[in-house]
């Protein structure tokens, strides 16, 4: 019944807007008779209005009213204003800009030889922080529209798309289209939220538009403007407290628009390798504020992924000098693999309200939400709050879209992909693994390749442990996963089965589960500091094996759960029963002069019953809510981890402690210096009795050239820190413990802010790091390293030259290589 009276309340209100409005349309071209895209065009004396598309084709709803006045408005042209009345005997006329006519005669140059332009930037700059800080709170309204556009492609990717999937030149254009409504609020200093009201994504009607309005207006009376995924540093605003010092300034021209002087000022850097914007800004006289901005970031410039970035914004004033952004464009341009494509998003503001009235509770540590009611949006909804109309490429993707949809969910579609995609050939089985799909069931399997199916080490011999594994999954997102594996061993002749299941219960808690049984060799750092294959290439090619193993029969349960906003728990129960093993081979294929294997270290046999809890905790956590899952975001405060592991004795051999750990992980900004990364955590054991080898703190150290990645275990909060506390040339097992230690992990991360002063290495994108990590243990055993690095060398190596010192030994410097993703 609700739902039916919410209906008639909406038809009601359609019908009501249907019979006081009328909508005009028209495009808008240049001189030269070119259209113009996503021009300002606005109903006078308001911030109501739309853009051009981009076949220069508006479309605008006003009120029914004889006296109201049409803006058409663009950067670089003279603004037209026409009354409403031109449409009674138009449909859709054509409507020309002219380029805007700059006076140029009142120029004066200073008495130093400076541009006039300077003294306007510094009269900006003064007035910067009062438009920073101009409202206490705002809050506003934007539709925003973003495209991906595919503009070239190569003529094939071998290692990552099979020539049966490689796109034609018939696909170029328009790939990717997204449309949302959102209402936005700010209250200074820095809270921030935005509710998401309408979606729209072509061929995903269950996704959710990638649209953010925070990440895509940049505020420019900020000294530095951060750009996510763009660039690890800063760029700096052309009217920054540095504009001075990184900017050359030319007034090209001025104009009068509403009684106010607009000052045209072409922007250009200094140097290439800041991360300074070239372009125009337009800066009203008198007042000092942005009047409108055309900026541009490119090459020699280094940006991370993009080859140029472009913003343009528009200012409409709403009262005599409180000027608010009335549109914006972003274009990112940028090449992968071969591929060029560009991203375009327009975003139109409207319904600004500068006196708010929000109660005290209105703000909170959720700073985007997704509404309930954007499912169920439908096409009228669109046709009365689209602020840009489609053109029609848009209106072509958005049909082709939803068809392709259909097909792709179709049983027989699916059907017939996955038995394209499911034949396998021989680099599946060396080299990458086999997936096996079947969308119909939503369900996957997959083994591994068999270079990492076969290891070798000391106590076992030849190894083969082959894994299964199987994924249920919704709506692209994972529901169950099951592991089976089973470890063979040629030296013991025997076989050891293993079975591994995790399941997410609640994605807004952050809960789920999971569970393992099975009998293994496991490494007496359960976090597995050497990877199984680097200990393979060690033990045959340079007779060193650094893993140490134990026989292990277990069982655990894991849990998940988040209690309140920024408190995470994790608890795990398990059972284990530990074996002692020696060397049982001494094979090797070179034979190193002067070295020899060394023995496996051996343990107290004995059991453990385990429960361990594990809580962290991030005040102020930052959050994004959806109908179906909560997203972290982050926080300007530390990560807090507290962490009790505990094992009970059945029987009187059986082993029994309580051991206590803290720790902090964060990392800081620090501005175009870089970004500093810390981790620290420190311990000790308490009523310890029956304790075995396996039972110490192990630290993860390194002993190989290369530095391998400490795999989380899914639901266990503890093992998400392993990956952060790591040394280079610590003994795997040199200072294990069983009593109270500290650690600490610090880098800095100069993202360019050295190498790209320099002209040649700049261009290379590399990126250095310098840290230390220290260790001391109850026993007054001291250890302390130093290390430089290069980060970025081709998007996914890493080279540190590293130094280790214990005290009473010898400082011998080495260096390691990592592998990483860094694109």
């Amino acid at each position: 019944m609700r739902l039916f009276f919410l209906s008639i309340f909406c038809f009601l209100n359609i019908c009501t807007f249907a019979q006081n409005s009328r909508s005009i349309e028209g495009v808008l071209v240049d001189e030269k008779g070119e259209t113009i895209p996503f021009a300002n065009v606005y109903i006078q004396g308001s911030t109501k209005g739309t853009t051009t598309n981009m076949e220069g084709v508006f479309l605008l709803k006003t009120p029914d009213n004889e006296q109201l006045e049409i803006v058409f408005q663009y950067i670089g042209y003279t603004k037209k204003i026409l009354p409403i009345t031109f449409w009674n005997d138009k449909t859709q006329p054509i409507i020309t800009l002219t380029k805007e006519n700059f006076e140029l005669s009142t120029f004066t140059v200073t008495a130093n030889g400076k541009d006039p332009a300077y003294a306007i930037i510094k009269q900006a700059q003064k007035k910067r922080k009062k438009y920073l800080k101009q409202l206490n709170a705002y809050s506003g309204k934007v539709y925003m529209k973003g495209g991906l556009y595919l503009n070239e492609m190569p003529e094939s990717v071998p290692l990552l798309i099979s020539a049966d999937d490689m796109p034609d030149s018939t696909e170029l254009g328009l790939i990717g289209l997204t449309e949302s409504v959102a209402n936005f609020y700010f209250e200074q200093p820095n809270n921030y939220k935005e509710e998401m009201l309408a979606s729209k994504i072509s061929g995903f009607s269950n996704g959710y538009s990638w649209n953010r309005v925070n990440q895509v207006i940049y505020n420019f009376y900020e000294n530095m403007i951060k750009i996510p995924g763009l660039s690890d540093r800063e760029f700096l605003s052309p009217i920054g407290a540095t504009a001075m010092a990184t900017y050359d300034f030319k007034l090209e021209g001025t104009f009068i628009e509403n009684e106010h002087t607009i000052n045209k000022i072409l922007v250009t850097p200094k140097r290439q390798a800041d991360l300074a914007f070239d372009g125009y800004i337009y800066i009203t006289e008198d007042l000092w504020n942005i009047y409108a901005i055309d900026l541009r970031v490119q090459k020699p410039t280094p940006l991370k992924l993009a080859d140029t970035v472009r913003f343009k914004q528009s200012y409409a004033p709403i009262n005599n000098d409180i000027w608010l952004p009335r549109s914006l464009e972003m274009e990112v341009a940028f090449k992968f693999f071969g591929f060029g494509i560009n991203y375009h998003a327009v975003g139109m503001f409207s319904n600004y309200n500068i006196q708010p009235n929000f109660d005290k509770n209105f703000f909170s540590n959720e700073v985007f939400v997704v509404t309930d009611t954007v499912k169920k949006i439908d096409s009228t909804f669109w046709e009365q709050s689209r602020q840009v109309e489609l053109s029609t490429e848009e209106k072509t993707n958005y049909h082709e879209g939803d068809s392709v949809e259909k097909r792709m969910n179709s049983p027989e579609y699916l059907d017939s992909l996955d038995a394209r995609n499911n034949k396998l050939d021989v680099t599946d089985l060396l080299l990458t693994g086999y997936t096996h799909r079947n969308r119909h069931l939503k369900r996957n399997w997959s083994i591994d390749p068999l270079l990492s199916i076969v290891q070798f080490n000391t106590v076992e011999g030849l190894v083969l442990e082959p894994k299964v594994r199987v994924t249920d999954y919704s709506d692209r997102k994972t529901r169950g996963r099951y592991e089976f594996g089973l470890r063979y061993s040629h030296e013991n002749q025997t076989f050891a089965p293993q079975f591994d299941f995790s399941r997410a219960l609640n994605r807004k808690k952050l809960s789920g589960f999971g569970f393992s049984l099975g009998e293994t060799m496991k490494q007496l750092n359960n976090s597995n500091p050497i990877g199984n294959d680097f200990n393979t290439y060690y033990t045959l090619f340079s007779e060193q094996n650094f893993a140490k193993y134990y026989r292990s029969r277990y069982a655990t349960f894991r849990y998940q759960h988040e209690i309140v906003n920024g408190w995470l728990t994790s608890v795990e129960l398990g059972y284990e029963s530990r074996i002692s093993e020696h060397n049982r081979t001494n094979y090797s294929w070179k034979d190193v002069e002067h070295r020899e294997f060394t023995p496996n270290i051996t343990i107290r046999e004995n059991n453990r019953l385990m429960v361990n809890v594990a809580s962290k905790i991030t005040f102020k956590q930052k959050y994004e809510t959806y109908p179906d899952k909560k997203v972290v975001v982050g926080s300007t405060w530390p990560d807090l981890y507290l962490i009790s592991n505990n094992a009970i004795a059945v029987n009187k051999n059986d082993v029994s402690y309580n051991q206590i750990k803290l720790a902090i992980d964060d990392n800081i900004s620090l501005g175009n210096i870089g970004r500093l990364y810390y981790t620290g955590q420190v311990g000790k054991f308490f009523h310890q009795k029956n304790l075995s080898f396996v039972d110490y703190e192990h630290f993860n150290g390194n002993e190989v050239v290369f530095t391998p990645t400490i795999e989380p275990i899914k639901y266990n909060l503890a093992s998400s820190l392993e990956n952060r506390l790591k040394f280079h040339t610590l003994a795997f097992y040199g200072l294990s413990t069983n009593n109270a230690f500290a650690e600490a992990h610090v880098e800095h991360h100069f993202n360019g802010f050295i190498i790209n002063k320099l002209p040649l290495i700049r261009k290379t994108k590399f990126q250095t790091i310098a840290g230390f990590n220290a260790l001391y243990t109850d026993a007054k055993q001291e250890f302390t390293e130093l290390f430089i690095g290069v980060d970025n060398i081709f998007s996914f190596i890493r080279v540190d030259f590293a130094a280790g010192y214990t005290k009473g030994g010898k400082i011998e410097p080495v260096y390691r290589i990592a592998l990483k993703a860094n694109f």
